[in-house]
């Protein structure tokens, strides 16, 4: 039962109990116009018409003949004959339809509806035309809106008093510990009252009511009817106008699509005929090279012909050394047309730049260091630099394409490429082929030393300068225990020395550190038993 109660079955039940009542309680305007001949007539319909309640339609009819030649107007001499004629009619239309004849007799048992029934209320209220109802309500209306005015004008101003009071209040508060009196001054008190009039606005009149309103409204209209078909076609004009632009911006945007897509394409094209090279065959000196003259490129490209790059079959200088690493670190495998890109941007053939980036592989992507970048110390006769004064970096590069040499500028500057430069070709230090050679206890013992490398072996572990010394230990941070190819690295940050010189200085230093600490525990356990005595 609960569930039946609080689901949406109870408002159905609701719906279907008010629509029987309203069909119920509710009366059409058959029951009406009974309700309001009775009331005038104020006579039983059966006697005025002199049958009985049980008559037929026949005998009904009968009987009106008989009266409306008696009540006629034209044959009865009595002053009221049209009244009567006239409830002759409308008693005989009553009692000749079945529905309203039986309505007529609940009335007769029931009688009309009293003052408990809503129904009496509305057959005695006076019956009002379209113009009357119209200005009933517009009086209404207008009270009722003058009213609102001043109830919203109160509101409004009370608001804005308390705002402003508890302002006043702030202002005082800060006068008063500033050493005042703790009043407002007038002129801060007159620019309040101000403010106060301004948000609050005028008074509410009657000429803020809808009658005035609704003039003023029409007055407005009728001054704006001569100039509202320019207004019109003014606006008419003004969108057309504006779908105008709007389709000379649409055509424009696809002419100028369409010319960026032509402009893309031809460059693709010259970026193709520029790269056109026999990439699958070696050229050698003997084969004589294809250059595109003028002439050739008005017609169609040829496949053989091709355009020479300026640094093709040519030296590699270190600057082109460490310009190849840099770009084949910026374009690791898997770039589509690596070596092409790679090839175009240091005008070489493709060939080339595959074969001594094999090279530059083998070696570790390590340039040889140039003597002319290494500074003097002071102290030796050797020219030994500093680790930070060892790499040079080349900013003078060939202009690249416009979309990449934002980017290659930046790639200039980047130190971590592991790439050193030379100032010159002649500065060029081919690498040395190191041998393995046995050693005493292990990888970093002492090696067995042949005649040609005594000299050299025992110099590494003495002639350290003091800049070689700060490059090893900065090179030992930066490249921790567990970094691959960790010695490599190490010895390429520390200028003129070799890997193996480089592990046999390390291991020559932990000994040393090794043979002080177990120094430092004998002193400090001989100290020990003298402190105990």
């Amino acid at each position: 039962m609960r569930g039946f109660i609080g689901g949406p079955r109870l408002g159905w039940v609701l719906v279907c109990l008010l629509s029987w009542c309203a069909g119920t309680w509710a009366f059409d305007d058959a029951e009406l116009d009974v309700f309001d001949l009775v009331e005038e007539v104020n006579a039983n319909f059966y006697e005025f018409m002199g049958v009985s309640p049980e008559v037929s339609p026949s005998e009904l009819r009968k009987a009106y003949r008989n009266l409306s030649l008696k009540l006629h107007p034209d044959k009865n001499p009595a002053e009221d004959a049209e009244t009567q004629f006239r409830f002759l009619v409308a008693i005989y239309e009553v009692l000749k339809d079945a529905v309203k004849r039986e309505i007529y007799d609940r009335v007769l048992v029931e009688g009309l509806p009293d003052w408990r029934m809503p129904i009496y209320y509305y057959r005695r209220m006076r019956k009002m035309g379209l113009a009357e109802g119209v200005a009933y309500l517009l009086i209404i209306v207008t009270i009722c809106q003058y009213f609102v005015n001043w109830a919203a004008y109160w509101e409004r101003k009370f608001t804005l008093q308390e705002q402003l009071n508890v302002y006043s209040k702030r202002l005082a508060k800060k006068a008063g510990k500033k050493g005042g009196n703790g009043q407002i001054p007038e002129e801060v008190a007159a620019n309040l009252a101000r403010e106060e009039m301004d948000l609050l606005g005028p008074k509410p009149t009657c000429y803020d009511t809808l009658p005035f309103q609704s003039y003023r409204g029409l007055k407005a209209l009728a001054l704006a009817l001569p100039g509202l078909p320019g207004a019109v076609i003014a606006a008419y004009q003004a969108r057309q106008a504006e779908q105008r632009q709007a389709l000379q911006d649409r055509e424009a945007e696809i002419e100028e699509r369409a010319q960026r897509e032509a402009d893309k394409k031809e460059r693709k094209e010259r970026n193709k005929r520029r790269k056109r090279v026999d990439q699958f065959q070696d050229r050698t000196p003997d084969r004589p090279r294809k250059i595109s003259t003028p002439g050739q490129e008005d017609g169609p490209p040829s496949v053989d012909a091709f355009q020479q790059p300026a640094n093709a079959l040519q030296i590699w200088t270190d600057q082109d050394l460490a310009r190849l690493a840099r770009l084949i670190k910026k374009y690791p495998p898997g770039t589509p047309d690596r070596w092409e890109k790679i090839a175009e941007i240091i005008e070489r053939l493709p060939w080339e730049v595959t074969k001594m980036s094999k090279n530059l592989k083998d070696i570790g992507f390590q340039v040889p260091i140039s003597k002319a970048s290494q500074g003097v110390t002071g102290l030796e006769g050797e020219k030994l630099v500093a680790d930070n004064v060892m790499e040079y970096n080349n900013l003078n590069g060939a202009d690249e394409d416009e979309s990449e040499s934002s980017a290659t500028e930046e790639e200039d500057e980047d130190e971590e490429y592991g790439v050193y430069q030379c100032v010159s070709i002649d500065d060029y230090q081919p690498v040395e082929i190191k041998t393995k050679a046995k050693t005493k206890g292990g990888k970093l013992g002492q090696p067995h030393l042949t005649n040609n490398n005594d000299t050299s072996a025992v110099a590494c572990t003495e002639e350290w300068a003091q800049d070689s010394q700060k490059a090893l230990e900065a090179a030992l941070i930066k490249f921790p225990k567990g970094t691959v190819e960790r010695w490599d690295r190490i010895a390429s940050k520390v200028p003129g020395k070799s890997k193996e010189e480089c592990m046999l200085r390390f291991k020559h230093l932990a000994e040393l550190v090794k043979k002080r600490r177990q120094e430092q525990n004998q002193e400090e356990g001989s100290s020990n038993p003298t402190a105990e005595e």
